[in-house]
């Protein structure tokens, strides 16, 4: 036994003497970097582009969640939409103020109301801070993806978002329901400009219905087939020299179909037809006079100046474009417009446009 000992101790030492002057090399397992192969699917793999432009809408988002809740229009909204989930019904009549009493009352934001109370009862302060940034990176976000559909391009794509942001951001900056009818527009408008697909015969009136029980500007929709389909008209009328090739062109019977749509869409709501007279007639209201964010547009404000140096830039451009300008383009423009002129509340609905 004593000999097999020392004949292992032999070979033990030996072992060591050997690992220790290189003779011996521990064997590695390091997987080899050129054999592997991507297998994620094409459809799933995302551009680097995509990836920057995730982080700026994140970085965004960020920035904006972050801002405190100051309009104290919100908590006004909270107490409606805690009534109508306390009574299980939208109101009929003034519900909060004792001197209106009594007064006849549609709730042309009741949707919205309901959901700003169901999330800050879940999640306080913050659920806020959420309803503020979401919808306007979400509107952000489909703005870029249009604007690179038609330029094919990152830098005008940008661009195009900084001159957007610089018309309509100072009404961007309260928390309140527009916020939810701006998605809805912008959305409108990116369907409305890429290249028709039968799928928006199920979408722009899905569009409708959920504006119509969001906020009541989804007027601000209507105005805007309503412009497409005169505007194409004309121009049909002029080039066919025909008021009979108006009837049969095929873009004058889809956006006439499709403002049907939307108005059907828009009555699916719980006051039915009362909704859109009580939209339709709120211009007439007195209470607006003492309101100054629906004064007319002044050069001394700051969206005006924004405005001014965003179409600057657009009449050069329409003056100098080699491609055919629609007549539906103007009157968009001009009546959008005009009303921001009228009142520079409605100078949002323009900057997107332009």
């Amino acid at each position: 036994m004593s000999i097999q000992t020392k004949q292992v101790d032999h070979i033990i030492t030996e072992t060591v003497q050997a690992e220790t002057i290189g003779e011996v090399q521990p064997q590695t397992h390091e997987p080899d970097i050129s054999l592997l192969q991507d297998r994620v699917p094409v459809e799933f793999q995302a551009p680097r582009a995509l990836v920057i432009w995730i982080t700026i809408l994140g970085a965004l988002y960020l920035f904006l969640s972050y801002q405190s809740v100051f309009y104290t229009d919100i908590w006004g909204h909270l107490a409606y939409g805690n009534y109508i989930l306390e009574m299980q019904a939208v109101p009929t009549t003034e519900p909060l103020m004792p001197l209106a009493q009594g007064v006849p009352m549609v709730d042309t934001a009741w949707l919205s109301q309901v959901i700003a109370a169901l999330l800050y009862k879940q999640f306080g302060v913050s659920s806020l801070q959420f309803l503020f940034a979401a919808p306007i990176v979400i509107s952000f976000a489909i703005f870029a993806w249009m604007l690179y559909r038609q330029t094919n391009s990152h830098l005008l794509t940008a661009l195009g978002l900084i001159l957007m942001a610089m018309v309509t951001f100072h009404y961007l900056t309260l928390i309140r329901p527009q916020l939810a009818g701006f998605v809805c527009y912008v959305a409108l408008l990116t369907t409305i400009l890429r290249p028709w697909r039968n799928i928006n015969w199920v979408t722009i009136p899905l569009i409708f219905l959920c504006w119509g029980n969001l906020h009541g500007s989804w007027l601000m929709g209507i105005l805007l087939l309503g412009c497409l389909l005169v505007g194409r008209a004309i121009d049909k009328a002029f080039r066919a020299e025909s008021i009979t090739a108006v009837f049969i062109d095929h873009l004058v019977q889809r956006y006439f179909i499709l403002l049907e749509l939307a108005i059907i869409a828009l009555m699916i709501n719980p006051y039915g037809l009362k909704s859109l007279l009580e939209v339709f007639s709120f211009s007439g209201n007195s209470n607006l006079e003492a309101l100054t964010e629906w004064d007319p547009l002044s050069f001394d404000m700051f969206q005006a100046k924004m405005a001014v140096i965003v179409s600057i830039p657009l009449l050069i451009l329409y003056r100098w474009t080699p491609r055919r300008v629609t007549t539906g383009e103007v009157l968009l423009l001009l009546i959008f417009g005009l009303a921001g002129l009228y009142s520079n509340r409605l100078l949002i609905w323009w900057g997107p446009l332009a």
